[in-house]
């Protein structure tokens, strides 16, 4: 999935759940640093694309 995708999918979900769960991603454990920007009111969308782009540079190849 390219990450203009992603992005639509995200912008159409009504919440950080939805949207991980949308983009297959919802099992991974979140970051201390991604809890903190959560906490400290970043946009949940942005941490959320932040999450996807982490998990598409760290899938294994074939």
């Amino acid at each position: 999935m390219k990450i203009e995708e992603a992005e639509k999918i995200i912008n159409s979900s009504s919440n950080m759940d939805e949207a991980l769960k949308k983009l297959n991603i919802s099992k991974v454990k979140l970051t201390d640093d991604q809890l903190e920007m959560i906490a400290g009111g970043v946009d949940w969308t942005k941490v959320v694309l932040k999450i996807f782009k982490e998990v598409v540079k760290n899938a294994p190849t074939k």
